[in-house]
């Protein structure tokens, strides 16, 4: 009863998916760097679209949804990154 499948339909194990799941999830400190690259990019490809745009290669609201979609990233970060701070504030605060 681990496997299941009906017709060419197949569920996986439990156990594989919850092993595959610990494998792809990194440290913090990895997964943490991994966002500021993601937005990074995003806001290189954002640089790149103003250019193109000015340069007459693009148009504007394609440039405009790169900008926003970058906007937006930088946006979440921000916040990932207060409340990553409140959490430590509040954390220092506690009394052992």
């Amino acid at each position: 009863m681990n496997n299941l499948s009906i017709g060419s339909v197949y569920q996986a194990p439990l156990k594989s998916l919850a092993q595959k799941t610990q494998k792809e999830t990194g440290s913090f400190d990895q997964i943490i760097k991994s966002a500021i690259a993601n937005v990074d990019g995003m806001g290189q490809k954002a640089d790149n679209a103003i250019v193109d745009m000015v340069q007459g290669n693009a148009d504007v609201p394609s440039t405009m949804i790169e900008v926003q979609k970058f906007d937006i990233s930088m946006q979440l970060l921000l916040a990932m990154r207060n409340k990553a701070i409140d959490a430590y504030k509040e954390v220092s605060r506690m009394q052992f």
